[in-house]
């Protein structure tokens, strides 16, 4: 009976052990997606400011107008820089669904791109001097949702 009840308690303390062990790699697998879900929204919080910061710009432009603005082109700037954080949020949102989805690879034009991001920074801030250069032609196969 002591036998028994000796096998009893070393089933029980390896039960408990590896419940424990169990318990700790969840704990770390918790851990590690709370720092994935921290930087995303980091990620996404900055993406979208910088629409909002251009979208400032151009309503202080209709404000405050200068000889070189027209309403028209603070108008524009506008709805181009509510269209981009559209994208951003559609992005978001299918981002979120990747895991139900099958990834779309096609031709993506960087350029066109690099080209409409440098053209929304320039729309947010005023302009200090400073020039970017695009490199023309650059491609790559992959998902376009993903890649803009």
């Amino acid at each position: 009976m002591i036998d028994a009840l000796a096998a009893k308690t070393r089933e029980a303390r390896d039960l408990n052990e590896l419940l424990e062990r169990k318990v700790d790699a969840r704990t770390a697998e918790l851990e590690a997606v709370n720092k994935e879900l921290e930087a995303f929204a980091y990620t996404v919080s900055h993406d979208l400011r910088a629409p909002l910061r251009a979208m400032v710009f151009a309503c202080d432009q209709l404000d405050n107008p200068a000889d070189d603005v027209t309403q028209g082109e603070a108008f524009d700037r506008l709805r181009r820089n509510i269209n981009r954080m559209d994208e951003l949020i559609e992005g978001i949102l299918i981002l979120s669904r990747t895991q139900r989805q099958e990834l779309k690879r096609e031709h993506v034009d960087l350029t066109a791109i690099a080209n409409e991001l440098v053209k929304l920074m320039q729309d947010g801030e005023s302009r200090h001097g400073a020039s970017i250069t695009v490199a023309p032609d650059m491609a790559t196969t992959g998902d376009r949702r993903f890649l803009t």
